[in-house]
């Protein structure tokens, strides 16, 4: 009868279990630490008003006021993934009775890491 043969298979396994368990502790590690999901950031740089024109129609009893906003933003992704982004639309609420203005903003991907 030869015990040392099964010892090895038996010492064998226990080594494979041990292995795959600290395999998985590693991706827990990972998911919880890099692999985090995290929000992006959006920051405004700058905001100017150009075009500025203000008129009045006296035969309709109005005041006409046209005007060109500019907008310079960045959204930072800090994941280590990219996502992509759908159509969707930037609002401006006025307190003038004009009400609120929307601008529409493209879909688009924003990669990892990347601004």
């Amino acid at each position: 009868m030869e015990v040392e043969p099964f010892r090895r298979k038996n010492r064998d396994s226990i080594e494979e279990q041990s292995g795959s368990s600290a395999a998985s502790g590693l991706k827990m590690i990972l998911a919880f630490t890099v692999f985090r999901l995290k929000r992006p950031v959006t920051t405004i740089h700058s905001v100017s008003l150009s075009n500025l024109k203000f008129s009045v129609d006296l035969a309709r009893l109005q005041a006409l006021l046209n005007a060109s906003l500019n907008v310079d933003l960045s959204t930072k992704n800090p994941n280590k993934a990219g996502f992509k982004c759908t159509n969707s639309a930037a609002q401006l609420n006025l307190q003038w009775p004009a009400g609120r203005l929307e601008v529409p903003i493209p879909a688009g991907k924003i990669s990892a890491d990347e601004t």
